[in-house]
C-alpha cells in the first residue's frame, strides 16, 4: 500500500518479487495513511491517522476530503482513525463506516483514557465525493 501511495522509495520498491509494479497513486505530502479500501464504484479511499479521508478518482487525489474529523480523533500513540468499511447495499444508500478513537476534549493528542467510536456516514445527495455524518452507530469502553 505505501509504494502506492507513493510514500516508499523506489530502490526500496525494487526488492519485491518479480512481476511486482510499483504506481505512485497519490502523493499525500506529511500526512499518514493507515488504511486503503475501493468503493464499490472504484474509488480509492485513504485513510489518514489524524481523521482525514482522501479520495483518489479516475486516477487523481481530488482536492476535498472526503470526511474530516480531525478534532474528534485521538491520535495518541497508536490511536486514530483505525478502519472503514463499505456497506453492502452502499451503491444505493451510499453508507460507510468509520471506526476511530474519540476525542471529546481539544487535546487530539491525550494519552489519557478514550473511547473507540464506530460511525455510519452516507455520501452528500449532492456530492458522492463528500460524507455526510449520521449518528454514532457504537461505542466500547
Amino acid at each position: 500500500m505505501l509504494a502506492a501511495l507513493g510514500l516508499v522509495s523506489a530502490a526500496l520498491a525494487q526488492t519485491y518479487e518479480s512481476g511486482f509494479v510499483v504506481e505512485t497513486v497519490a502523493t499525500l505530502g506529511r500526512f499518514q495513511p493507515v488504511f486503503q479500501a475501493f468503493s464499490p464504484n472504484g474509488r480509492m479511499f485513504i485513510l489518514q491517522r489524524n481523521g482525514i479521508i482522501r479520495v483518489v478518482k479516475n486516477g487523481q487525489l481530488l482536492p476535498t476530503a472526503f470526511l474530516d474529523i480531525q478534532p474528534r480523533v485521538n491520535t495518541s500513540t497508536e490511536r486514530g482513525m483505525l478502519g472503514l468499511a463499505f456497506d453492502p447495499l452502499y451503491a444505493q444508500n451510499g453508507y460507510c463506516y468509520v471506526f476511530y478513537t474519540l476525542e471529546l476534549g481539544t487535546n487530539t493528542n491525550s494519552g489519557l483514557p478514550k473511547t473507540e467510536r464506530l460511525s455510519r456516514f452516507s455520501v452528500d445527495p449532492q456530492n458522492p465525493d463528500v460524507a455526510a455524518r449520521l449518528a454514532p452507530m457504537h461505542q466500547t469502553a
